[in-house]
């Protein structure tokens, strides 16, 4: 389980609520949580969101996973890793597989973010792979994308070899 998705858990298991707006979720890391400075909860934030770990709905932030599912430490603390881990890594993946979304279609971020949770939820796929389906579906290249999911599922999973590589 990620680190991001501990995080997130979190907050939420400890508000007890199901959805909350962003000022709370950000309150909640800095001051209630005491793990990051306000500015570095609104980074948090950002980076849930563009993960998809974290949707924004029209009554407010959720996760996109099962919280039944998440198994927080009693220990749990972020690392200050959070910060630089997703910003380079997966974040930026779906960052870009959304940007590229946009750019060839008329859909806007939300949308995109939206419809990749949806499939993320319905094919109980990561989000990066969500994004490529919703991207096929859309009809779009998505060659480009293929060998970048792999390479971070498989470090992501510490798997040897490739995933994709047809058997003997």
């Amino acid at each position: 389980m990620s680190e991001l998705r501990h995080t997130i858990a979190s907050v939420f298991l400890k508000s007890g609520k199901k959805v909350m707006d962003r000022e709370k979720f950000q309150m909640s890391l800095a001051m209630d949580m005491k793990w990051f400075s306000p500015k570095e909860a609104l980074q948090v934030l950002e980076i849930a969101l563009s993960s998809g770990e974290l949707l924004e709905t029209d009554s407010g932030l959720k996760p996109s996973f099962n919280m039944d599912e998440v198994d927080v430490p009693l220990d749990f603390k972020p690392s200050e890793k959070l910060l630089t881990l997703h910003f380079s890594g997966k974040a930026d993946l779906f960052s870009d597989i959304v940007t590229y979304i946009i750019k060839n279609t008329e859909l806007d971020k939300k949308s995109v973010i939206a419809a990749s949770n949806r499939i993320q939820n319905e094919f109980d796929v990561h989000v990066e792979v969500a994004a490529l389906l919703l991207a096929r579906k859309l009809e779009l290249d998505i060659e480009d994308f293929i060998k970048r999911v792999e390479e971070h599922l498989i470090e992501e999973f510490n798997i040897k070899g490739s995933i994709l590589q047809k058997e003997g």
